[in-house]
């Protein structure tokens, strides 16, 4: 009976032996896996840094490229805004002279019927006047 005890104890740590082996190749392999995975999540939390940090920079560049595009908008806005304000002025100048230069042109028409109306009343007074001469001698 002793032997079978014994037998029994020897199988059993044997059994013990082998389980411990197994747990601890288990734990090994379970220990290996866990650190592939904390390795993938690292690599995985890098690459995401890496496009976070992409993203920002090309946010960044579209924000610098918006405001250069909406300052030259604001400029060419502002210089056409100029130059409706100087073509309006040149406009209103060009008025001022043609109604100018038509009261000119009135003013020269009126003098010149002036001027014929008192050549005309000349050459009357003229021809009176060579009349008369004539009619003394």
């Amino acid at each position: 009976r002793i032997l079978e005890i014994e037998a029994d104890r020897i199988r059993a740590e044997k059994e013990a032996e082998r389980l411990e082996q197994r747990f601890s190749e288990e734990k090994s392999a379970l220990s290996a896996k866990l650190s592939e995975a904390e390795r993938a999540r690292s690599d995985d939390e890098t690459r995401l840094v890496e496009e976070k940090t992409k993203v920002a920079a090309l946010i960044s560049e579209a924000e610098m490229k918006l405001t250069m595009q909406l300052e030259k908008f604001e400029e060419e806005r502002l210089k056409i805004s100029k130059e409706k304000e100087t073509a309006a002025a040149e406009r209103a100048e060009a008025q001022r002279k043609a109604e100018e230069a038509d009261a000119a042109r009135i003013k020269a028409e009126k003098d010149a019927k002036m001027l014929e109306i008192m050549l005309s009343e000349q050459k009357l007074k003229q021809e009176k006047w060579m009349e008369e001469h004539r009619m003394l001698t």
